[in-house]
């Protein structure tokens, strides 16, 4: 458990601090975003066969806050240390758009969004076999 608490950091650290590709899109490609908008908490993983919870109590937190006025705050935690990511979002396309202060720019696949759970397909830049996050609104 501990060695994928610690690959689930890793995709983290890359998927939201390393800049894969860029995005671009236009307001008349964004949905509504009142749904989407709030505080997104990592609650489930799956990596390849395997599938873990991450229950609150395990001390890993990561917490992605959305705002209406396209601001993002991603805070993450575990036994390593802790980091907050800041910037703008958007979503198009199925694609959650980040952009940090830095203006590293993030596209991470979204498999659903519903009012209550966001699922994302984490790619890194190494080629490993994605990995699927759920997030739920809190």
């Amino acid at each position: 458990m501990k060695k994928f608490l610690n690959l689930g950091f890793v995709y983290m650290m890359i998927a939201i601090s390393s800049c894969m590709f860029l995005s671009s899109c236009s307001d008349d490609d964004e949905e509504g975003t009142s749904s989407q908008t709030g505080v997104w908490l990592l609650t489930h993983v799956v990596d390849g066969d395997d599938s873990y919870d991450i229950p609150s109590s395990s001390g890993i937190v990561c917490r992605l806050t959305l705002k209406e006025n396209g601001y993002f705050s991603l805070y993450s935690k575990d036994e390593d240390g802790e980091e907050t990511e800041e910037g703008s979002w958007s979503y198009a396309n199925n694609y959650l758009i980040l952009k940090n202060e830095a203006n590293d720019t993030e596209s991470i696949q979204v498999i659903s969004w519903t009012e209550k759970k966001l699922i994302l397909l984490i790619v890194d830049e190494e080629g490993d076999e994605p990995v699927e996050w759920t997030l739920t609104k809190q």
